[in-house]
């Protein structure tokens, strides 16, 4: 609760505050501003399942340092804690320091997606990755049962995140699976091209 946020920091010290906008009692905006008015100066990261840009905006002007979209990935957080209290990190993690300097590239189309703002768009990418690795084996499990009612749901559920990673390409092939009137050779052979996209997709973000 962020009351006993704002109590907590006048006897104990806290290097970052992480809080949900949506909460018991005051909410995440008020949380931040009423911490930055006790004094408060260590980074304030705001976490919510929305990914409107007003919320963003809404959170700088609280006195945050920038909104997380939720659910948040290991790698995500790894990041998050290296941007804002790398000074903490032990001899251990030394290994996560070197790996997220290797981190890959944004997708230009994402990075576009998101309004040109990186944050935003590592959020999503987070986001794309979850979804698409969790509908991966179900979708391969649709292929192998010849689902093809089963097939045309998952690609209308995933053709989305697929345009927003840059597949714009692919948008003809979408469509004459989402929309076929029956599952003849061709439509199985564009399942099929579908599963090697997603899987490729997968293994370059």
């Amino acid at each position: 609760r962020g009351e006993q946020a704002i109590a907590l920091i006048q006897t104990e010290h806290f290097d970052l505050i992480l809080t949900d906008l949506q909460m018991p009692g005051i909410d995440g905006y008020e949380t931040a501003r009423r911490l930055r008015a006790a004094g408060f100066e260590r980074p304030i990261v705001a976490l919510t399942a929305s990914a409107v840009r007003t919320d963003e905006q809404k959170c700088l002007d609280a006195g945050m340092q920038e909104m997380v979209l939720k659910p948040i990935s290991p790698q995500e957080m790894e990041a998050l804690l290296l941007r804002y209290i790398p000074e903490k990190l032990t001899p251990d993690q030394a290994q996560i320091k070197q790996k997220l300097g290797k981190e890959k590239p944004l997708p230009p189309a994402l990075l576009h997606f998101a309004g040109d703002n990186p944050a935003i768009a590592r959020q999503l990418l987070a986001v794309i990755h979850t979804e698409l690795s969790t509908n991966l084996p179900v979708y391969e499990n649709l292929v192998s049962k010849n689902d093809a009612d089963g097939i045309r749901q998952k690609v209308h559920k995933m053709r989305p995140q697929l345009i927003a990673l840059g597949h714009e390409e692919h948008r003809a092939l979408f469509d004459a699976i989402e929309h076929s009137t029956e599952a003849n050779e061709q439509f199985w052979l564009n399942a099929l091209v579908f599963g090697f996209i997603l899987k490729k997709t997968l293994s370059e973000i």
